[in-house]
């Protein structure tokens, strides 16, 4: 039988035993302080899963896992990896970095205040490639009675 194809091993007998694992380190204080939580919320605590894996559990079907995915989750603190191939987990990666430094950025490069500039992140915001913003303005409504702020989508978004 062929190693790489057999995927329930079941009831099959063999003299040597080999693994490969995804091993993933982090501070047992933090986890512990999170099962705490969870029980002081009056909560049973079944297990904890890596976010990357528990995004892809909640969005990726099993045939898309085993055609190959990468899975990029953009979340306000944190940007989330999960890669698979054959069914099985290749890499995962946690990078401190996520939307809210996004936000950051439109903030300062535009010199409008957070709330704003998230409100430009979300309405008009976008990583595909086709969408041509270069001609598009978008006018922010001034603070405390001063003129709205013209700003080009190109510049800021």
């Amino acid at each position: 039988m062929d190693r790489q194809k057999l995927k329930n091993r079941l009831g099959c007998m063999a003299n040597d035993l080999e693994a490969n694992f995804h091993v993933v380190v982090g501070q047992v204080s933090s986890i512990r302080n999170i099962g705490r939580c969870v029980q002081t919320a009056g909560l049973d605590l079944e297990g904890i899963t890596l976010e990357p894996l528990a995004s892809a559990n909640a969005v990726l079907s099993q045939e898309e896992k085993e055609a190959g995915v990468a899975l990029i989750d953009i979340g306000g603190g944190t940007t989330d990896l999960a890669v698979f191939k054959d069914g099985i987990i290749r890499h995962t990666a946690v990078i401190p970095f996520g939307g809210n430094v996004i936000t950051e950025d439109i903030k300062e490069g535009c010199s409008i205040i957070e709330k704003q500039a998230e409100l430009l992140k979300i309405k008009f915001g976008s990583a595909w490639p086709g969408e041509n913003k270069d001609n598009e303005i978008v006018s922010i409504p001034g603070l405390r009675g001063r003129d709205p702020k013209e700003i080009t989508l190109k510049n800021s978004v």
